[in-house]
C-alpha cells in the first residue's frame, strides 16, 4: 500500500465532458491479442466444440474490452484530476514504477524514469480516491469465483494462490482496479476525440 497521499482534491463535475485523444495501448492489448487470433483459429479448426476454448476467448475479449476502452476512460479521467490534486508523494512508493521505466524503456535517464513514476503514483492514488469515495470493495466470495473460472478456463493451478495471501488480495486488488474504472467510465462523460489528417497529392 502507498505511504503517498492526496492532500486535497478538487471538487467533481460528473457533467463535464472529457476527451480522450486516442486510444491507450498497452502491452497487454498485444499479448490479449495475439492469443485472442490464435485461440480463435484454433477452435474454428477443430470439429468439436471445445468448451474450454470458448470460456478462454471469452476472457480474452473481456480483458481486450477492458484494456481498449476502459483504461482509456480511466486515463483520461486521471489526466483530469492529476494537475488539479495537491499530492504527498513518499520516495519509496517511486521505486516500483521506476523499475517498470527502465524495463519498458531501458534508455531512459534516472530523472525521466522519476518523472513516469511520479505520473503512476498519481494516477494510481485518484484511482484509489475514487474506490474509496464510491464504497467499492471485493469479497472472498468474489476473489474465489474469479480463481475458479480462471481454473476452468485454462486449467491452471490456483491453489498457489488461494494459500499465499499476498497472492490472494493481490488478486482482490486486481478486482477492484477493474470495478473502479468500470465506475469511472459509468459516471464520467468521457468522448474519444481523433482527428485524422489525410495528405494532399502535390500537385
Amino acid at each position: 500500500m502507498f505511504k503517498s497521499k492526496i492532500t486535497k482534491f478538487p471538487e467533481i463535475d460528473y457533467s463535464k465532458v472529457l476527451y480522450a485523444d486516442g486510444i491507450e495501448y498497452t502491452p497487454e492489448m498485444d499479448m490479449i491479442g495475439q492469443k485472442l487470433f490464435f485461440g480463435t483459429i484454433d477452435l474454428l479448426n477443430k470439429e468439436k466444440e471445445d468448451r474450454r476454448k470458448v470460456m478462454y476467448i471469452n476472457k480474452m475479449f473481456d480483458n481486450w474490452n477492458y484494456h481498449l476502452f476502459q483504461q482509456t476512460g480511466f486515463v483520461t479521467v486521471a489526466k483530469h484530476f492529476v494537475p488539479l490534486c495537491i499530492f504527498d508523494i513518499v520516495e519509496e512508493d517511486l521505486a516500483g514504477g521506476m523499475r517498470y521505466a527502465k524495463n519498458t524503456q531501458p534508455n531512459l535517464s534516472i530523472e525521466k524514469q522519476k518523472d513516469i513514476a511520479t505520473g503512476i503514483v498519481q494516477s494510481t492514488l485518484v484511482w484509489l480516491h475514487f474506490a474509496k469515495l464510491w464504497g467499492i470493495t471485493v469479497s472472498d466470495k468474489e476473489v474465489d469465483d474469479y480463481l475458479d473460472d480462471f481454473y476452468r478456463a485454462t486449467n491452471k493451478s490456483i491453489r498457489e494462490f488461494k494459500n499465499d495471501k499476498d497472492k490472494y488480495e493481490h488478486i482482490r486488488t486486481d478486482i477492484v482496479m477493474k470495478k473502479t474504472t468500470a465506475e469511472i467510465n459509468n459516471r464520467f462523460v468521457i468522448k474519444l476525440n481523433l482527428t485524422i489528417t489525410i495528405p494532399r497529392k502535390a500537385d
